[in-house]
């Protein structure tokens, strides 16, 4: 048997469903509130209380994000301040903060869908800037090879494709 999923596989929340059944498993009314809610809302409530978590994770971030810039600029940060080096902080905070809160905000439960990103300013305040710009990498281009030979494309146009869906999806 192989212990193996595939990568676009749904993640099977049944189990999860499951699981807050036997917790009330010998309570008649609340088996029938499940099943009712069930219907009424075309989804099952374990969905329900993870969209609802996911919202209070979404506000969390940007609640937390905000409080950083108060703290780094001022009550009103949203302005961009005078000095030109701390406009260029505020700015790339900014661009930085807002790239992670969407990313965020597009995540669901079980992944992150558009890709994951630091919260940088959650980091110690000596490794924030490189959390937030990313770590320099050097490369010493005289220990590079000088020639490399492609690899040769798969034959198969099947296996192409799927070896290209699953490398485009790192690449996004």
């Amino acid at each position: 048997m192989k212990a193996a999923k595939n990568d676009d596989a749904d993640i099977d929340t049944e189990f999860w469903d499951k699981q807050v059944l036997v917790l009330w498993k010998d309570d008649f009314h609340f088996r029938v509130r499940w099943t009712s809610f069930c219907s009424a809302k075309q989804h099952e409530p374990c969905f329900v209380v993870c969209s609802f978590l996911l919202r209070w994770w979404w506000r969390n971030v940007r609640r937390s994000f905000c409080r950083f810039m108060r703290q780094e600029f001022s009550i009103q940060w949203w302005l961009c301040p005078c000095s030109v080096e701390l406009a260029r902080e505020w700015d790339a905070n900014i661009t930085a903060g807002w790239d992670c809160i969407v990313r965020t905000m597009k995540a669901s439960w079980w992944d992150w869908d558009p890709g994951s990103r630091l919260f940088f300013w959650r980091w110690p305040e000596e490794s924030r800037k490189r959390a937030r710009d990313g770590h320099p990498i050097f490369v010493d281009q005289h220990l590079l090879p000088a020639y490399t030979v492609r690899q040769p494309p798969e034959p198969d146009n099947v296996i192409r494709q799927q070896v290209h869906d699953k490398s485009e999806k790192f690449r996004a």
